[in-house]
């Protein structure tokens, strides 16, 4: 609606401890997708697709190299004006305090409060900052003003097996949310479909009375780190808004709070087959997965769509290159500077500026950037951080005992086997991650 006035707030600012160790030197955000991506470009892309030109993001965990992302990578395209920005925000500081803090997604808006205030938009959105999907929020915007709300929840079908990371929600037959509870251990399915449920994509479209109304609401509590939100939520808060706001406002019998299908929409230039693909890049081996969905033959989405395009910035404007008539490279995504000479490449992605060396095989891996993989080196079902240099003839994700070992963090089914990274002796040095998110095993 093109006279609608908006405000956009992107989350940023957790730490990811499930993604841990790719998040020891960098925010969630940051982390690199697709070879030239980072996770920061998909909703920020969309946000700019969708023509809104007002972004706030709370920054807050390791913003160094999100910060940098977003001004060289989107900057220059939003400007710098009162009418046009993005703009990372980092905590106010408290009284008597060098430092600043976000205690919560809630807490991170609230912040925000006299800006908010002051601008008086018709919808503020809240964005989280670590999904990957493409939609049009002119639709979300829309659904919210022509049913009234007072709070839009954008949700999407989700297996029920593997729901319980979520917020749940559960609505009559108008849309209206008239339940919901974050992260249950068990998961409460769709009437009429006991293998789904409906879960919150964290994304939310507010009228800007009622969210400072309840964000002033939840500040008056008493914060905690603990399950007391739980057990007495009209006096303690962990200032989150799926723990609390969101639980506070349906509580509150004034206010009109919907939910809005995702799958209904496709952005220009989709196909059907990309209807309702939303990822939590959440834990490691969601964001293996969501790699190698992208890098697929046919992939979940269209990367290549020119009416709906994921900005980032490159950084590197060298060409890749493949030398020897022995390389080979097959169902794989390979990012600009990256050199493979006799190498074999299946199945992975290459990210920016790198070097496989001579009789070296990478299979099923995501290789992250300014890497060099040395001559026969065997890799397989594995994450390569940034800078990470991988020694002549060595193997990693060949050899199970051998990875535990050095001290690789393990993944198999989502469950971690082991956390500690190795500091000393090998070269692969203290990020680099074996993922097994299948069976354990070799494959040529």
């Amino acid at each position: 609606m093109s006279d609608t006035e908006s405000l956009a707030f992107v989350l940023v600012g957790g730490v990811g401890e499930r993604l841990i160790p790719l998040t020891n030197h960098r925010a969630k955000p940051a982390i690199p997708i697709a070879g030239t991506q980072r996770v920061i470009d998909y909703v920020v892309s969309n946000i700019w697709n969708s023509k809104i030109r007002n972004v706030i993001l709370p920054t807050q965990h390791l913003p160094g190299s999100l910060n940098r992302q977003i001004k060289l990578g989107h900057s220059a395209r939003f400007g710098v004006s009162a009418e046009q920005y993005i703009d990372d925000s980092p905590p106010i500081p408290a009284k008597g305090s060098d430092l600043g803090r976000y205690h919560g997604t809630a807490n991170a808006i609230a912040q925000h409060a006299s800006l908010i205030r002051k601008e008086a938009p018709d919808v503020v959105f809240v964005f989280g900052g670590d999904h990957v999907y493409m939609m049009d929020y002119r639709n979300f915007e829309r659904f919210h003003l022509e049913h009234d709300a007072d709070l839009t929840i954008m949700a999407v079908k989700w297996p029920v097996s593997d729901a319980s990371r979520y917020g749940i929600l559960e609505v009559d037959r108008e849309g209206r949310v008239i339940g919901f509870e974050e992260k249950p251990r068990v998961p409460r399915p769709l009437p009429e479909d006991p293998e789904h449920c409906l879960v919150s994509m964290g994304n939310y479209a507010w009228r800007y009375r009622p969210l400072l109304e309840e964000l002033a609401t939840d500040a008056a509590k008493e914060p905690v780190n603990d399950d007391r939100d739980r057990e007495e939520p009209e006096r303690y808060t962990r200032q989150d808004f799926g723990r609390n706001v969101i639980p506070s406002t349906l509580r509150n019998p004034t206010r009109r709070v919907f939910a809005c299908d995702f799958s209904q929409f496709l952005v220009k230039g989709a196909t059907e087959k990309e209807r309702g693909y939303w990822r939590d890049i959440g834990t490691i081996e969601s964001y293996y997965d969501t790699n190698m969905e992208l890098r697929a033959i046919e992939p979940a989405i269209n990367l290549y769509n020119p009416h709906w395009p994921i900005y980032t910035h490159v950084e590197s404007g060298l060409p890749a290159k493949f030398i020897h008539s022995s390389t080979r490279v097959l169902d794989s995504l390979v990012a600009n500077g990256v050199i493979v000479s006799g190498a074999t490449v299946e199945r992975s992605i290459l990210s920016m500026v790198g070097k496989v060396e001579d009789g070296a095989r990478i299979l099923d891996s995501l290789i992250l950037g300014q890497n060099v993989i040395g001559a026969g080196a065997q890799i397989w079902r594995t994450i390569v951080d940034k800078w990470v240099t991988v020694s002549p003839g060595e193997t990693i994700g060949v050899d199970h005992e051998k990875d535990v070992a050095r001290g690789f963090t393990l993944v198999d089914g989502g469950h971690e086997i082991k956390l500690e990274m190795l500091r000393d002796g090998y070269r692969c040095g203290d990020t680099c991650i074996t993922v097994v998110p299948r069976a354990y095993e070799f494959s040529d």
